[in-house]
């Protein structure tokens, strides 16, 4: 398990992931988008497997930062909700936990 100490740890490790998580969904869309329309290989088993990792670990620290801080359902649906939409996870930490 992550050991983290100090008040503001999830957050930080959650605004790392943010970005992480984003990136790999846009990965996973372009990934989609090649196969289909350029007949490019299908790398969706390979990356798929890989955001879903990352998505769940997403989820992980928003609920941990969501006991640290003590966030309200608003915003911690709001930080959620980023995760669904593609480059969600870029703005989670310039609007959403500040």
């Amino acid at each position: 398990m992550l050991a983290v100490t100090g008040k503001r740890s999830w957050t930080r490790v959650l605004r790392t992931v943010a970005p992480i998580e984003a990136t790999t969904y846009v990965i996973l869309v372009i990934a989609g988008i090649g196969r289909v329309v350029f007949d490019c290989p299908n790398l969706s088993p390979v990356i798929g497997p890989i955001h879903g990792v990352i998505f769940l670990g997403y989820f992980f620290c928003t609920f941990e930062a969501k006991s640290e801080n003590g966030w309200d359902i608003r915003r911690t649906v709001g930080i959620l909700f980023a995760a669904v939409i593609p480059l969600g996870g870029y703005f989670v930490g310039e609007r959403l936990i500040r």
